[in-house]
């Protein structure tokens, strides 16, 4: 899988011991034998996108562990993250789990509520169901064949996003920085400028990093950049401004989609440096609704035509603006 792969580790990983603690996890039987753990890794600097386990019980497999840090808990990777850690089973023998309060999102990949005497013995006698987790945790029990053949997810593919603004150094670097993080791994997010400044405005830098998104290694620069021979095949164009809006653009490869995604440019204000810093924080909500509203789509499942119509709407959220030489 493009968007999720695993590495398997051993139960002394002082950062899935981590994890575990952080989300309220059981531990106490993370070294023992009988238990494969994995981490999961996304995007090219191989970010850990989080943790899962399979326990084997005789013929049959406990599912464990699964957590996915909080900061990391949109676009689809706690369900690529079980998908990848099932398909590590390859023969025909039974996957249970146990949890306290995951059912409904369990429940979305398969796994059915059972009962307790229904559970075959060796699964009953794990640390994890006979004395760690409590007695009302809900068994469930995959329901074969809902992974056989494997899924095919909107997981499975790498959007790449491009952010167009006049200047590249304000609105569309704060769109790609927090597509980086919000996408989670689902989406390569790119920014360029018609006229780039050359500079990245640093107040957009500054809410960045008090936002939690990353704040290092953009740059301002020209969209011709994307429209060469090698570049990145976009999916998705997005217009942040309304100047860059109603300019041509150069002749993208592929056939991306593209909306205006207009919200009003914090440089250009006035005022005090809180003032200022205040506009920056606007747009960057702003932005952010939008996006985390755009990767929450069914991509790989809605038609084109629909799609289009979701992407425009998208961009008539609040603090929308309106592209030059158009009516608002």
């Amino acid at each position: 899988m493009s968007a999720v792969r695993l590495e398997q580790i051993t139960g002394s990983d002082a950062r899935l011991r981590q994890a575990l603690t952080a989300a309220d996890l059981p531990t106490d039987d993370i070294e023992d034998d009988g238990r494969a753990f994995f981490r999961a890794v996304v995007g090219e600097d191989d970010q850990i996108a989080g943790f899962s386990g399979l326990e084997r019980c005789g013929s049959d497999y406990l599912l464990r562990s699964v957590v996915v840090p909080a900061d990391r808990r949109r676009g689809g990777l706690g369900r690529a993250l079980v998908e990848a850690t099932l398909a590590n089973i390859d023969d025909d023998g039974d996957v249970f789990l146990a949890t306290t309060h995951a059912a409904p999102f369990f429940a979305g990949l398969g796994f059915v509520e059972v009962q307790r005497q229904s559970v075959p013995g060796a699964v009953l006698a794990t640390r994890q169901l006979s004395s760690i987790c409590p007695s009302s945790a809900t068994i469930m029990k995959l329901a074969r064949p809902s992974i056989q053949p494997r899924i095919t997810t909107m997981t499975d593919k790498t959007y790449n996003v491009l952010f167009l603004c006049t200047g590249n150094s304000a609105r569309s670097i704060l769109a790609e920085s927090i597509l980086k993080k919000e996408g989670g791994g689902r989406f390569n997010a790119y920014s360029a400028g018609s006229h780039p400044k050359g500079e990245v405005n640093p107040h957009a830098l500054r809410e960045l990093e008090a936002l939690g998104y990353p704040s290092t290694g953009f740059s301002s620069k020209s969209w011709d950049v994307f429209a060469q021979p090698g570049a990145p095949e976009m999916d998705f164009i997005f217009t942040v401004c309304d100047s860059a809006a109603g300019e041509a653009c150069p002749v993208w490869i592929g056939h991306p989609m593209t909306a205006h995604w207009g919200v009003e440019d914090p440089a250009a204000g006035v005022g005090s440096e809180v003032e200022i810093q205040r506009a920056f924080a606007q747009a960057a909500r702003f932005l952010k609704n939008r996006i985390t509203t755009f990767i929450s789509l069914p991509l790989s499942s809605i038609d084109r035509l629909a799609l289009e119509t979701r992407l425009r709407q998208i961009g008539t959220m609040e603090g929308s603006t309106t592209p030059a030489g158009k009516s608002a």
